[in-house]
């Protein structure tokens, strides 16, 4: 305790009331007292002495630790960036995305799907110019056969001829009924080669002014029920402009697939202005 701490608890105890007491007594009381307050100071003095401690240790344990990021942080950081780097590079590659490499697939199956059709069109086309079903047979879906319809409005009634048939169109005499004329309802009777005249080759569709894949909207009056009667099927249409507005004709070729996957023709529908 220092001198002036001791010359304090001296005048206090001077103060004290004068209570009669033997001289023996007060220093002993005296004693007492002055070894309690150096107790005490002594314990406060520890008691900073501890706290002085734990804010070193403290203080030795932050700069430890700032040095150890200091010293790892980089690298942690090195490796999570090229963690991330990898996640990225393994979402952008398309042999990890399935779903993304099926898609692509998919757009590319839909793409030589429609180029091998096309190119179907266009030589049954040539086929029907030069009136040589002989060799449309070969078209010919051989389950199904195909659907010969002077309108785009597919019916039952509709003459369907098997490849056999077919190949005979040119040269069979016999009179059908085709359906009926959309407007005036009156039936269409006739033999295979006056139908091709009137209703298949109507129109020079080798020239075709717009050559059409799955144009399923109806362009006349009548409505187009193509893809709800095949809803399997893909269709090329050739459509060809007439002197005046009303006067054009097209003339749609529906494919479906057999069951070994080929794409053959199940339909063959004229279109015009009232159908």
């Amino acid at each position: 305790m220092d001198e002036e701490k001791d010359q304090q608890l001296n005048k206090e105890i001077r103060s004290l009331p004068n209570y009669q007491m033997k001289r023996e007594k007060k220093e002993e009381i005296q004693q007492q007292l002055m070894e309690t307050a150096a107790h005490l100071d002594q314990k406060e003095r520890k008691t900073v002495r501890m706290k002085r401690f734990t804010i070193g240790v403290a203080s030795v344990a932050v700069i430890m630790i700032f040095s150890f990021i200091a010293l790892t942080g980089s690298e942690f950081f090195q490796q999570a960036d090229k963690q991330t780097d990898r996640e990225i590079t393994a979402t952008d590659n398309p042999e990890n995305n399935p779903q993304s490499e099926n898609d692509k697939l998919t757009i590319q199956e839909n793409t030589d799907t429609e180029t091998l059709l096309r190119e179907q069109a266009n030589q049954i086309v040539t086929l029907l110019a030069n009136e040589d079903y002989q060799s449309l047979a070969s078209y010919a879906h051989a389950e199904k056969g195909i659907l010969f319809s002077p309108s785009v409005n597919l019916k039952d009634r509709h003459q369907t001829f098997s490849q056999d048939e077919i190949s005979t169109f040119m040269t069979d005499s016999t009179v059908y009924q085709w359906g009926t004329e959309d407007g005036s309802g009156r039936a269409i009777e006739m033999t295979p080669k006056q139908f091709h005249s009137e209703y298949m080759y109507p129109s020079d569709y080798q020239s075709a002014d717009e050559i059409t894949f799955d144009q399923f909207e109806s362009r006349g009056t009548i409505k187009k029920n193509i893809q709800s009667y095949f809803p399997e099927s893909h269709a090329v249409e050739f459509y060809k402009e007439g002197e005046h507005e009303m006067g054009w004709h097209s003339l749609n070729i529906v494919f479906e697939q057999n069951q070994i996957g080929e794409w053959k023709v199940v339909a063959l529908a004229q279109g015009q202005w009232g159908s």
